[in-house]
């Protein structure tokens, strides 16, 4: 269904206002929140599909990868995880790499006397 209507000035805006069957037949409300789809030719404008408290990235995979060829992906320039990167383990204490952690559980689980009783 085709409907023609008119984009009026509103403030230092344009704007479009949505009447009868242009409401009716996607079911629009005030306060509908939409999504519209902006190209050289026009735009479309859709019921915005969300679950409360989901959210949505402005890009899919598809348009963020459009572009990428090998030459441009710089791959060869990834970092190599290294530590606490690996599985995040110990995120929470300071990682200690396994050659020096006997040296320290065992340095630090020596008894001393206290200075107040020398």
């Amino acid at each position: 269904m085709k409907v023609e209507t008119e984009i009026k000035k509103w403030g230092n805006s344009l704007a479009l206002r949505v009447t009868g069957i242009m409401a009716a037949l996607p079911q629009f409300k005030a306060g509908t929140k939409v999504v519209v789809d902006v190209t050289e030719e026009g735009m479309v404008v859709k019921p915005a599909i969300q679950e409360k408290g989901a959210f949505r990235f402005p890009y899919t995979e598809d348009e963020l990868l459009a572009d990428i060829t090998p030459e441009r992906a710089h791959a060869d320039a990834l970092a190599r995880p290294e530590g606490p990167e690996v599985g995040d383990r110990m995120a929470s204490k300071r990682y200690i790499p396994a050659r020096r952690r006997k040296d320290r559980y065992a340095a630090s689980t020596t008894t001393r006397t206290p200075a107040c009783l020398d």
